[in-house]
This record gives structure tokens, sequence and C-alpha cells, in this order.
């Protein structure tokens, strides 16, 4: 779970310089942040994380590219002067939450499994004063959702440079009720004593800020940071396996760009 929220912060600045982006270019690297889970009993947990942006003409393979996809494999299919147009699927779509994590009282839930998802997501420069827009449409067996972010890269100077983003995203009923909902069968179960009753929920939203910074320590190599906070609707806050509807994440990491 937390390794997809800091994903997003760590690739947010890569995502940010995708616009435009050469013929073919790719950096890797690796980071390691720190995230909130929604989840009973989880708190905060660290986690290493590989980063990779590879882009040979219209095809691309990035890390965090869509909301909390842990890896993105795209299309570039319709392209002008200020717009991108791509399809995309995501292997790890969703959440993966590993219930040993949880507090004692929800020992028998279901397991919630990372789901494969495909979707369109369009990218367009407004031309006001370099802002940038993503929206994307993403569905899977388990469900979909909506988003869209709106971000800008400052240049402090030639080497550093400060990615703000601001997100919303609404997750479609189906998908909120197989990650967050609580069956009958859970709730009454022994197993599970602090549930006492079933839950299924309506489609949520989340609403998000974040910045992330990139340093160019040397031609090749950067060095990249996070921090963001995102909040989570009362579909999702209310559920009984919920305890946290406010999410925190920071993260650092570096890169080396071929």
């Amino acid at each position: 779970m937390n390794k997809k929220i800091i994903a997003l912060g760590l690739a947010a600045v890569i995502s940010a310089g995708a616009y435009g982006a050469q013929e073919f270019s790719s950096s890797v690297g690796l980071g390691v942040g720190a995230a909130m889970s929604p989840y009973q009993g989880v708190g905060s947990t660290g986690t290493p994380l590989p980063l990779l942006s590879v882009q040979y003409g219209d095809f691309y393979v990035k890390t965090g590219d869509v909301n909390y996809s842990l890896l993105s494999i795209g299309y570039n299919f319709w392209k002008g002067d200020n717009y991108t147009l791509s399809a995309y699927v995501n292997p790890m779509g969703g959440f993966d939450v590993d219930r040993s994590e949880m507090d004692d009282g929800y020992n028998n839930l279901d397991k919630r499994e990372y789901q494969f998802e495909g979707g369109l997501k369009a990218v367009v420069d407004t031309g006001w004063y370099d802002v940038k827009v993503q929206t994307h449409g993403t569905y899977g067996e388990e469900g979909g959702h909506l988003g869209a972010a709106v971000f800008k890269s400052y240049s402090v100077n030639p080497k550093f440079t400060v990615v703000p983003r601001v997100s919303a995203t609404y997750f479609e009923s189906d998908y909120v009720d197989y990650y967050f909902g609580v069956s009958k069968d859970e709730a009454f179960n022994r197993g599970n004593y602090k549930i006492n009753k079933e839950y299924s929920p309506d489609g949520a939203f989340s609403f998000a800020l974040d910045v992330a910074t990139s340093y160019e320590l040397r031609e090749n190599i950067k060095l990249i940071s996070f921090a963001g906070v995102e909040k989570l609707s009362s579909e999702i806050k209310d559920s009984p396996i919920v305890e946290e509807d406010v999410l925190y994440r920071v993260g650092v990491g570096a890169s080396y760009i071929f």
C-alpha cells in the first residue's frame, strides 16, 4: 500500500518533465520513503523504491505515472502542439493489504489484492504560465477511478527545480467497496471482533497536495525529494477497517539519466 503512495511522490518530478520528451530518454534510480496507511493499525512505514522512466518514441514505461501506479506501460497515440493523449496499462493497480500488519480484531479479513488496470490519459499544456493539466480514466476487474492533476515546474536555478502538484481523484463504488468495504461474512467472523457491521460504501474522493524537488548533482545524476498530504472522503473514512483519512508521505531518491 505505502509503496504505491510513495511512488506517486517520488515520480512527480519525472512525470512533470515528461511532456514534450525527446525521441529516446531513460532514467533509473532508487528512492526511500515513508507514508501513512489508512488501514487500522498499519500506521506509517518506510520502504525502498525503484524509480524508472523510459521513453522510446511514443512508447513509455514509468513509475508513478498515473495516480497510485507502481508501473505504467503506455503509448502516446495522439499528440498536438500542446497536448498528448495516451493509452496505458498498470499491472499493479489498487492496493495490496497485508492483514498481519493490522491490529488484532481484523485477523480474518479477505485479502485485498492488486488488480490489472488499463486506461486513458491526457496531458495538456495550458499555455498559462507553463501550468500543465493531467487527466486520467482507469478501470480494472474491481472497478476504477477518474482523476485530474494540475502542476507546474519552477526552475529556482539551472540545477534546482520545484514541482508543486494539486490533484483530485474519484474512486468508483465497486473499487471503494472492494478495498474498503466489509462483507457480511467478514463483519460476523470471530477473528474480526472489532468489526460490528458490514459496510458497502458509495463512490469516494481524495484530494492531494504534493511538492517534489529535483537537484542536478551532476550532468546525469539527479537528487529527488518529495512531501505530500492526501485527504480521503467520508465514504472511505467511515469504513470499519479504516483508521486514518489524512495521509502524509515523504521521500528522497536519486536517478541516473542516460
